[in-house]
């Protein structure tokens, strides 16, 4: 395959990098379907675009997949074997933002579990009831079974 203009690789890339930073991770599984929808480019060019980029050492194919599946990918920012470089600043950032996070599972939690609670006294309440007549808009007679 041939080489694709330097604005078309970088729209492909660009796709590579903003799904591995929404990810976390640099393993990601992209259809081709996935990339002709983002990028607006023909599957012929993201093919090519695909081969240069792997040339290039920023890319690899990690597995094949089939012609419906997704391929697994790896994209490398640089081509050499580091990874990337965090200070202690950016450490001590998402440290707070991990920590953040957990708190508000903790209470979301918390509210799961009184409306679990509130949902089980309900059903109590409604398996005691025989039938409902509505009288009015705003007026319910309720029959209940005796306890």
């Amino acid at each position: 395959m041939g080489k694709v203009k330097e604005n078309t690789l970088r729209k492909v890339e660009d796709f590579f990098v903003r799904e591995t930073a929404m990810r976390g991770s640099s393993e990601i599984q992209v259809t081709m379907e996935d990339l002709r929808r983002e990028t607006k480019l023909s599957l012929v060019t993201i093919y090519k675009a695909i081969d240069d980029l792997i040339d290039g050492g920023k890319l690899t194919v990690t597995d094949m997949g089939t012609r419906r599946s997704p391929r697994m990918y790896r994209y490398r920012s640089s081509p050499g074997p580091e990874g990337p470089r965090i200070n202690a600043g950016e450490m001590a950032e998402v440290a707070k933002a991990l920590e953040e996070l957990v708190h508000e599972l903790a209470v979301k939690d918390q509210v799961i579990e009184a409306l679990r609670t509130k949902l089980t006294a309900l059903e109590s309440q409604e398996s005691q009831v025989l039938y409902r007549l509505r009288v009015s808009e705003d007026t319910e007679v309720i029959v209940r079974k005796k306890s």
